[in-house]
């Protein structure tokens, strides 16, 4: 996917050892979409409501082979 428009050095990060993950959407019912921020290529995901922190910790780990990238707040 491409860099998230939202991204900026004030953005709220969630953190997923050794990844790190910035929420693009959430809809209450349904769940929230990320975006990882520091490995290219950019990689989304969408989490469902319930699933708990188990699949994205999964996927970090998955991830986390991927070349690692400064954090990109576009604007540059």
């Amino acid at each position: 996917v491409a860099r998230p428009e939202g991204l900026a050095p004030t953005s709220a990060l969630q953190v997923v050892h050794p990844t790190q993950w910035f929420i693009t959407d959430t809809e209450e019912s349904r769940g929230q979409a990320y975006v990882l921020v520091d490995r290219r290529p950019y990689v989304a995901v969408w989490v469902p409501v319930g699933a708990g922190n188990g699949p994205l910790t999964d996927i970090s780990a998955l991830v986390a082979k991927l070349p690692q990238a400064p954090l990109d707040f576009g604007g540059n």
